[in-house]
């Protein structure tokens, strides 16, 4: 199950440029995959440590009122990926994962789009454009990755990926 939600977008004007300023970004961000030899800009909170991240938490309470079911976050990844960043194909380790889309804006020149493949990798499943406001609800093993932003970005690509555990 992919489900694109767009028709109760988040705050994204408000939530961008408290990510952006307020994280403690590193230089250390991966898909996962151990052989993967680039990195990205990334701020990682898990287990009971989410609740205390105002940051995660707040956007968190934003999303879930909307989403079809009920999850809990296991691990958080904010990304950020500027001009050539991408990551490798890779599923996630839990039930669902949420990834929100925080971009003040986003033109479909600048790539970027986030991708899902079949089961065997070989065909695109669905894909879409990383659209401010809008998130992601999908099966976390379903193979995805975020495609390379064009050198006509004017701004990074940032989404918060939320890895969660089915509540119900």
């Amino acid at each position: 199950m992919i489900k694109h939600i767009r028709n109760h977008p988040i705050d994204h004007e408000k939530w961008y440029p408290r990510f952006m300023n307020e994280c403690e970004w590193k230089f250390e961000g991966k898909s996962g995959i151990p052989e993967e030899p680039f990195t990205h800009w990334t701020y990682r909170v898990a287990g009971p440590e989410i609740k205390k991240d105002y940051l995660v938490q707040g956007l968190w309470e934003d999303i879930e009122p909307n989403l079809p079911l009920k999850l809990k976050p296991h691990s958080v990844f904010a990304n950020l990926y500027n001009h050539g960043d991408s990551s490798w194909v890779h599923p996630d380790p839990q039930d669902y994962s949420v990834v929100c889309f925080l971009n003040p804006e986003w033109d479909k020149n600048w790539d970027g789009l986030l991708i899902f493949l079949t089961e065997d990798e070989k065909q695109i499943k669905f894909a879409c454009f990383p659209e401010g406001g809008t998130y992601v609800l999908f099966e976390g093993n379903i193979p995805h990755k975020p495609v390379a932003v064009s050198r006509e970005a004017k701004v990074p690509r940032l989404a918060v990926t939320y890895q969660c555990e089915f509540i119900a």
